[in-house]
């Protein structure tokens, strides 16, 4: 396979916004921008640090032994596979702190957009459970505090029909299957 420069990518800039639960953001996904502007419907929470990069953790569902005091190995359970976002937001405002807040526990729409340059990508997930996991943090003198907010990928309500909106060819690819993804990611193309 040749080289396709164009589609080698370096997000040097990055937001989160979210809306609420299975909210499409396709019909306006060229509205997103990183200056702050967000779609109606749609927040867009600040600053993200650049020092530490959005990280996704994936369980693979592991396997236990179940077992009682008379006998070991009665059964086994196999745990369903999670996969989780962490964020590490920078922007301490009121409206910041007490939105995340507000999201904590709740089931939100999210997109992530990277920027390089003139080209913008974006990964949305279409349902996943809000966590304020850290209060906000004093990194120390030259770096600025910090919070954690992790979103727990959920499966999406199947009405929402997400399977029929990816479009590989077009730049909205599916994660994991195409039948039930939990994830589209759009290439810079999506957004000329």
């Amino acid at each position: 396979m040749a080289i396709n420069k164009a589609g080698l990518f370096r997000p040097k800039f990055g937001a989160l916004f979210t809306a609420a639960d299975g909210i499409s953001p396709i019909a306006v996904i060229t509205s997103f921008l990183l200056t702050g502007v967000a779609p109606p419907g749609w927040n867009h929470w600040g600053h993200l640090s650049r020092s530490t990069l959005p990280s996704v953790n994936t369980n693979s569902g592991d396997s236990t032994s179940l077992g009682t005091w008379l006998q070991e190995n009665t059964d086994t359970f196999t745990a369903d596979p999670t996969e989780s976002i962490e964020y590490t937001l920078n922007q301490m405002d009121a409206l910041t702190i007490a939105g995340l807040s507000a999201l904590h526990g709740h089931s939100v729409s999210a997109l992530e957009l990277w920027s390089s340059g003139p080209h913008r990508c974006a990964k949305w997930v279409p349902s996943a459970k809000g966590a304020w996991s850290q209060q906000p943090v004093a990194d120390g003198v030259d770096d600025y505090a910090s919070m954690k907010f992790t979103l727990s990928v959920q499966q999406p309500d199947p009405s929402l029909g997400v399977a029929a909106l990816a479009d590989p060819d077009n730049g909205i690819a599916p994660y994991p299957t195409i039948t039930a993804p939990t994830m589209l990611f759009f290439d810079y193309s999506v957004f000329e």
